[in-house]
């Protein structure tokens, strides 16, 4: 992309991404400076009119919020779409891949069909650096996955998400379509992005029990901060999975 196609919100998918990487919020202010530098010089040079960079505050620790969806929020996002259509019915596959395994949209965006893996229900999503993770789901997934393909149809090309003109469709497309379906679910205090999915999903594998080590894993996190800020995050909810589930409390039921 060209300096001068930046706009402010690449930036804050930028900042969404370093965050969900697990980045520290000194790291994430490091590139701010940077970039802040950069636009600054291109702007008063007259390189470009309009600075992405106005505007945008360094991070602050004690501020860091981690939003996800309710259960009832993501169930309006998945009423949007109108499945009738091919583009519905697309962006509503999408919606679940990101709900059922976790992925960042650079992942979605690169998934082939070759690479969903249907005996051991996993797909091949490349991470940051390229590296090579398999990343789970299930049958719900599963069935609007082979629907879609079918619907989908062969191609010259085996990206699984295309365009109406049957060309690879791209992250920037991806995430506009969901900023689109939140406004027209009426959500307003989440920010309804690819980042919220992932954050979302992360959120309910905890909630439901999930390992950290496993999250990790699936995530693609090359350490557990960003998990334990999960695990911190969501702590009242672990608590009363505990209550639900706790040996101790439970040790007098029978065998």
């Amino acid at each position: 992309m060209r300096p001068i196609d930046v706009e402010r919100d690449h930036i804050e998918s930028l900042i969404e991404e370093k965050q969900s990487e697990g980045a520290a919020d000194s790291t994430i202010n490091m590139y701010l400076r940077g970039w802040r530098a950069f636009f600054n010089w291109l702007h008063n040079e007259g390189f470009i009119v309009d600075n992405p960079m106005a505007n945008v505050k360094l991070i602050k620790a004690e501020k860091r919020v981690i939003q996800t969806f309710s259960k009832a929020q993501v169930k309006r996002l998945l009423d949007t779409p109108n499945r009738t259509t091919f583009t519905g019915y697309r962006d509503y596959v999408l919606m679940l891949l990101l709900l059922d395994t976790g992925v960042r949209i650079t992942e979605a965006e690169g998934i082939r069909t070759t690479d969903i893996d249907w005996a051991n229900h996993t797909i091949k999503v490349f991470g940051k650096g390229r590296k090579e993770r398999f990343v789970p789901f299930q049958g719900t997934l599963e069935k609007h996955l082979r629907e879609y393909i079918s619907i989908r149809g062969v191609l010259p090309h085996d990206f699984l998400f295309v365009n109406i003109d049957d060309g690879p469709l791209k992250k920037r497309t991806m995430q506009q379509e969901i900023a689109k379906y939140g406004a027209a679910a009426g959500i307003k205090d989440v920010r309804v992005s690819p980042h919220t999915f992932r954050h979302t999903f992360a959120k309910f594998y905890v909630m439901n029990g999930g390992d950290p080590f496993s999250l990790q894993k699936i995530l693609g996190h090359t350490s557990l901060e960003i998990v334990r800020v999960y695990v911190n995050l969501f702590g009242t909810d672990i608590a009363k999975q505990h209550r639900k589930f706790s040996p101790l409390e439970h040790l007098e039921d029978g065998d």
